[in-house]
């Protein structure tokens, strides 16, 4: 492989990599909106209860890692 097509892989690679990154960096900025745009009496989330909106499926609240503290 001569030296030109090493630069051209090189280059390919380098791009690919700073569209990735300007991808992500474009992800965070435009990310999706806080609101659905209905009102939030439609909204499903208002409909759950406090608890369930502070701790997500899957996740066990701090509380009950930590076991009954003494003070």
């Amino acid at each position: 492989m001569d030296a030109f097509w090493q630069n051209v892989v090189v280059l390919v690679l380098v791009l690919g990599a700073c569209a990735y990154i300007a991808r992500a960096i474009w992800k965070v900025f435009a990310g999706r909106k806080a609101g659905c745009a209905s009102g939030c009496s439609t909204c499903p989330a208002a409909s759950a209860s406090p608890t369930q909106q502070a701790t997500p499926s899957g996740f066990v609240p701090v509380d009950e890692l930590l076991g009954p503290r003494s003070h």
